[in-house]
């Protein structure tokens, strides 16, 4: 918990021996578990994996998805073994938007531009 807090992610993905994603966790509710009072529950206790994409999936479905449940995060998972293969964030959404319309609208959208006078 002491490094999460040090680190700018709201959401950690919580992984089984084998790699495979049993859910994402926050620092804020890791904090509430440990104010309860010492346990023995586990990280996978503490997770579930409700929302994902696939590598293959469209950038639009995890938008929507994200949208839907009001995420900044999203794993990405492995189809078939829900392997971990990386974890989608609004700004790499946002990149990837901004990528495709400096891509379509060409070199002259780079182009700074002055304050009207």
């Amino acid at each position: 918990l002491f490094r999460s807090e040090r680190q700018p992610f709201e959401a950690y993905p919580v992984l089984d021996a084998d790699g495979r994603c049993l859910g994402l966790i926050n620092a804020a509710r890791l904090r509430r578990v440990l104010a309860e009072g010492p346990g023995n529950r586990s990280l996978s206790e503490l997770s579930r994996l409700r929302e994902y994409v696939y590598p293959q999936d469209p950038l639009i479905r995890a938008v929507i998805r994200m949208n839907a449940i009001g995420a900044r995060q999203l794993p990405v998972v492995e189809r078939g073994s829900l392997e971990l293969r990386g974890l989608l964030t609004m700004s790499d959404i946002f990149r990837a938007q901004a990528e495709a319309a400096q891509d379509s609208a060409g070199p002259e959208s780079l182009r700074e531009t002055s304050p009207p006078e």
